[in-house]
């Protein structure tokens, strides 16, 4: 009977996607007494990065690896199987590191709520100080960022809860509640906007519309009109980050899809220093998403629309944006690949001087 390959393992698959340098930091996490000590499972990772990064079956089964790394004992299919989910949990566990370490206002807030939870009050008011300077820095907006603020909220309004008894803790709560109503105004919307595209893609019924909840316009207009009435920088950056909001939802609508595409457009345009990587990305992907669907429903030509966006993109370093989902390649039954590099930007240069980008 033929034997079984290496390659179909978990932690082979995981090891296959880290680059030199991630092998050799992954390399130290296994030796690390902190999470790890057993020596077979070291001898097995030293074994597999032999053949990093092909990891190929030709002449490499689990009962020659198993031997190379037990000192050429019998194979043990069960020993073998423990050896390999401790390696598979190691790099699972290392995964997890490393997007903490992506994720540092993530991994400042995990620290401040244990420095709060341990009566640490020096240290936690020193990091609690780190923390709230970033969110005072960043002028730029960013709907992961409301999520972060409405969890620091709730971390400051429980640590003097806890430690402050008599006092009002109001503007902690009332901190909590809109950054996580913002974020939610900015998720929901993106993902109504997403239903949107699959219901003209993949022919869904009706009935989704009925299980979303979203907010009011009329709302979110009173609150736009309340946010610009006040003269904080505060207030008119949320009043913005509505006001997107707000049109973005009307490019759905056949009434004032076009009209409400226009005004986004001239408010990312005018504001694009105003958002984060991320947001700018959304954004035009829904105006991009907008004029494919105005050119797939034959109600005008909107490629004009489409090389000025892109062309802005381009300029922004936003074009080759690395993100989960592409909108636009959701749109069934259109052949729709982007060109290289060098064929846009030679085809914008030309464009460029007949096509406004402010």
């Amino acid at each position: 009977m033929k034997q079984k390959g290496i390659s179909h393992f978990t932690a082979v698959k995981i090891l296959k996607t880290f680059n030199a340098d991630e092998l050799n930091e992954f390399g130290k996490f296994v030796k690390s007494p902190f999470y790890n000590n057993y020596s077979a499972v070291i001898n097995l990772f030293d074994e597999l990065r032999k053949h990093y990064p092909e990891f190929s079956d030709t002449g490499r089964s689990k009962e020659n690896l198993f031997s190379a790394v037990c000192n050429g004992k019998s194979y043990d299919d069960n020993l073998f199987r423990k050896y390999m989910s401790l390696l598979s949990k190691l790099a699972e566990e290392h995964l997890n590191v490393l997007e903490l370490r992506a994720q540092k206002v993530t991994s400042d807030l995990n620290i401040l709520e244990q420095l709060s939870g341990r009566n640490l009050n020096d240290m936690y008011s020193r990091k609690l100080k780190g923390v709230e300077d970033y969110f005072e820095s960043s002028g730029k907006l960013d709907s992961g960022d409301f999520l972060k603020m409405h969890r620091l909220s709730s971390i400051k309004f429980n640590h003097k809860s806890s430690y402050k008894s008599t006092g009002s803790h109001s503007r902690e709560l009332i901190g909590s509640h809109n950054n996580l109503l913002n974020y939610f105004a900015f998720t929901s919307s993106s993902i109504v906007n997403q239903i949107e595209v699959y219901k003209h893609s993949f022919s869904l019924n009706d009935e989704v519309g009925e299980l979303l909840f979203t907010m009011n316009q009329k709302a979110l207009q009173n609150c736009i009109r309340k946010l610009k009435a006040n003269t904080s920088s505060e207030s008119k950056r949320t009043a913005l980050f509505y006001e997107m909001i707000f049109y973005d939802r009307q490019l759905n609508s056949s009434k004032t899809g076009f009209t409400a595409y226009k005004k986004l457009k001239k408010l990312l345009f005018n504001d694009i220093e105003k958002f984060n990587p991320t947001m700018l990305y959304h954004y035009f992907q829904r105006l991009n998403t907008f004029c494919i669907l105005e050119n797939v429903k034959g109600l005008r030509d909107m490629n004009r629309e489409l090389f000025e966006n892109y062309l802005k993109m381009l300029d922004h370093g936003l074009f080759f944006f690395k993100e989960q989902i592409s909108w636009t390649s959701l749109i069934s039954g259109q052949s729709f690949e982007l060109p290289s590099r060098t064929k846009l930007t030679d085809g914008l240069k030309v464009l460029s001087g007949n096509i406004s980008t402010t």
